[in-house]
């Protein structure tokens, strides 16, 4: 008697609400911040680049995967092998070859828009050689996995439905090789951006916020190294559909907070719009002026200068930022109160500069030449008024 209750209590075991808790919770969070990702893009920054349409891209195929993990469970995931009916065996293999097609794919086109974000916001050479370099490696990877996973078995009906005869190449060798190769490109391309952040004359403090943000992507690698334990525990297995959970859930979060990851740099503008308290320059606030803009609007880039106009008492303080397009994720804005200071009000001077400017050149006669800026050291002045 004691043994048919322990065996019916485990047959009525499900972690279905489980499974359906995290895609839903990971899935809204993802959408919503690629949506304010788009709004900060669109409405504030006024510019949208290719990588926010590739992320969007993204977003819509790591939605497919948590519909196809979420249609797992409603056909056996999350229950034990020996409870599914043979009806239940077919639809849910159907939607777990789903899931790993959704999930390979979704991977490579988060990772190609955070490549073209790279691109777009660092402008030396060196970075954007490495960024071509790794798009060209997840290009090929990507279409690598697709030929790899439409003939894991031939035909590919075989994989889902037992009476159809075909073959199938072992499943864990396959598995690995697509685990260890995420690891390192998702390592690659999370740790590229840091040397060039390295190299930034900024304050301490702000370097570490942008260290913080930009390494974010690292809890990715950290979510991909643990899910290589739970594929090798379900490839193994004799119970699939119980011990496949945490591989298919991890999945998920593996890919929403790479999204997640790369869409906060971009969110950056708008939490300090909505609270300028967070600003990395507190009450100093930074400005353009109209030649920079220009300039910037005419394709090329902020490589150095510096300028400073003082009016009355001052305190100065120096940022050196990476000012690269006019679509770069830390907008810049031009104030102007009739050329004159007012009380704690900050402005910024003017700035010039290029890789072929002389001291004193006009920003708006070398625009014209094509020339290339890649930094700027901006000045801002904090008025006081004395009374």
């Amino acid at each position: 008697m004691a043994s048919t209750i322990d065996s019916q209590g485990i047959d009525s075991q499900s972690r279905a609400h489980e499974i359906i808790a995290i895609v839903s919770f990971m899935a809204i969070l993802s959408s919503s911040i690629v949506a304010l990702r788009l709004f900060t893009r669109l409405k504030i920054l006024k510019a949208c680049g290719l990588d926010d349409w590739v992320m969007v891209a993204a977003q819509v195929f790591t939605l497919g995967t948590a519909v196809a993990i979420g249609m797992e469970s409603r056909y056996g995931l999350g229950r034990h092998v020996w409870t599914i009916s043979k009806e239940e065996t077919i639809p849910y293999l159907k939607t777990f070859y789903a899931s790993i097609l959704l999930y390979n794919f979704a991977l490579a086109v988060v990772k190609v828009s955070i490549l073209l974000q790279y691109r777009r916001i660092f402008t030396a050479p060196a970075m954007q050689k490495a960024c071509v370099v790794g798009l060209v490696v997840i290009i090929c990877w990507a279409i690598t996995q697709i030929f790899l996973n439409a003939m894991i078995c031939m035909p590919a009906a075989s994989f889902w439905d037992p009476t159809v005869p075909g073959k199938c190449i072992p499943f864990l060798p396959l598995w690995y090789t697509y685990a260890v190769v995420n690891i390192i490109t998702d390592f690659s391309i999370f740790i590229l951006p840091l040397p060039a952040l390295k190299s930034l004359q900024l304050p301490k403090r702000q370097k570490i916020i942008l260290f913080v943000i930009f390494g974010l992507g690292l809890f990715t690698c950290a979510i991909s190294l643990v899910r290589i334990r739970f594929l090798k525990v379900a490839a193994k297995s004799t119970d699939p559909t119980w011990d496949n959970v945490d591989a298919a859930t991890w999945s998920l979060l593996e890919l929403s907070l790479a999204i997640i990851s790369a869409s906060l740099p971009t969110l950056r503008t708008l939490l300090v719009k909505i609270v300028p308290q967070l600003s990395s320059l507190s009450s100093r606030k930074l400005y353009t002026n109209t030649y920079v803009r220009q300039g910037i609007s005419q394709g090329t880039d902020v490589e150095a200068g510096t300028s400073s106009v003082r009016y009355g008492s001052c305190h100065d303080s120096t940022a050196s930022i990476a000012v690269l397009r006019q679509d770069a994720d830390y907008p810049l804005q031009h104030l102007e109160k009739n050329n004159q200071p007012t009380s704690h009000d900050a402005f910024i001077t003017y700035i010039s500069a290029s890789t072929t400017m002389s001291k004193g050149t006009n920003l708006e006669d070398n625009t014209e030449k094509g020339n290339r800026i890649l930094a700027t050291t901006i000045v801002t002045q904090e008025f006081v008024d004395k009374k």
